[in-house]
């Protein structure tokens, strides 16, 4: 998958999903209601693990079950920088986190989360 696929996946995640992935107000991959942060919506279901919670997209297991759900090497470091706009920031600020992020990126947003 290409940068700006990878991106796409989770900007259209985020338009359907339209919350935080948390469970008591911790950001999680997978939360008990069915939400999936920005790295979460990535990882396809066989190679999640409850363990991954509480752990950064860099982490080795983690690492792991992106690229064995399509996410190359390289790009982790996009995946994290996804990460953070979903636990650093509520929903109305992720327009403006992805426009910023598809800018330094060189990476097509269409501004357009509502």
């Amino acid at each position: 998958m290409t940068n700006q696929e990878l991106f796409d996946i989770v900007v259209a995640h985020a338009r359907k999903q339209k919350v935080r992935a948390v469970d008591n107000g911790v950001c999680k991959y997978r939360t008990p209601e069915g939400h999936k942060c920005f790295a979460g919506a990535v990882i396809k279901d066989e190679f999640y693990d409850k363990s991954f919670e509480g752990l950064g997209a860099a982490v080795p297991a983690v690492a792991r079950a992106l690229e064995a759900s399509g996410v190359d090497s390289d790009q982790l470091d996009l995946v994290y920088k996804l990460q953070t706009i979903h636990d650093r920031n509520y929903e109305p600020q992720w327009d403006f986190e992805f426009s910023k992020l598809a800018t330094e990126e060189g990476l097509t947003y269409e501004n357009n989360l509502a």
